[in-house]
């Protein structure tokens, strides 16, 4: 990184893949969903090179859908199947030690995720992170789609300055997100999108958390 984290005094956490590690059951998921429509499964590899948002463009590209109908029927049957299983999954190795190096420091910290509302409340209740984050946004739907429109409201009712606040993300979503909120973005590519999808000279990107726990630490 360029600078260090000190200028921030906000930090906004995506949570699927950067927070919770859980790409390995998504790919789980995902494979059991198109096998069920006859369709090889996929790598982690492959899957990482092929995320992207709207998610329902993965699902076009591989011939999986015909139609945003059936879209709609997939992430629903999607998110019933990872929510049942959610629980299995932890937190990547040392994201307790950052959000406390961050709220040690006085720093406020919130969760911006296009998980449902409620299963996002009940994962993060679940790992007892609650207490960590001002806010937890989650999605309407379960269609995981954009975060911008509803992260750009919240953002516009809270008193913190753009230029001090700043994302934490695992995808080039999260980097969108962060653009159209008008704050930085940290990429940490240990999660669902490949690492080669990040152009290295405009993105900032640690390579663990390890890495972001002794930025904090500065």
């Amino acid at each position: 990184m360029r600078n260090s984290l000190d200028k921030y005094t906000h930090f906004i956490w995506d949570w699927n893949g950067t927070i919770l590690n859980d790409t390995y059951l998504v790919l789980e998921v995902f494979n059991e969903l198109i096998g069920s429509l006859g369709h090889a499964p996929l790598s982690l590899e492959d899957y990482q090179l092929l995320f992207r948002h709207p998610i329902i463009e993965m699902y076009f590209e591989l011939g999986v859908i015909r139609s945003e109908e059936e879209y709609m029927e997939l992430s629903h049957q999607f998110h019933d199947l990872y929510g049942k299983r959610s629980r299995e999954c932890s937190l990547h190795h040392l994201v307790l030690d950052c959000l406390d190096c961050i709220k040690l420091q006085g720093k406020t910290q919130s969760v911006l995720s296009a998980l449902p509302q409620e299963m996002l409340d009940e994962i993060v209740d679940h790992h007892q992170l609650s207490p960590y984050f001002t806010s937890l946004l989650g999605h309407h739907s379960k269609l995981a789609d954009s975060k911008i429109a509803y992260g750009r409201k919240w953002m516009q009712r809270q008193a913190f300055l753009p230029q001090e606040t700043i994302m934490i993300g695992d995808t080039l979503h999260d980097v969108e997100v962060a653009e159209a909120l008008g704050i930085d973005c940290l990429i940490l590519p240990n999660g669902y999108q490949h690492s080669s999808a990040f152009d290295r000279n405009l993105t900032r990107m640690l390579k663990n958390f390890s890495e972001l726990l002794a930025e904090l630490a500065q």
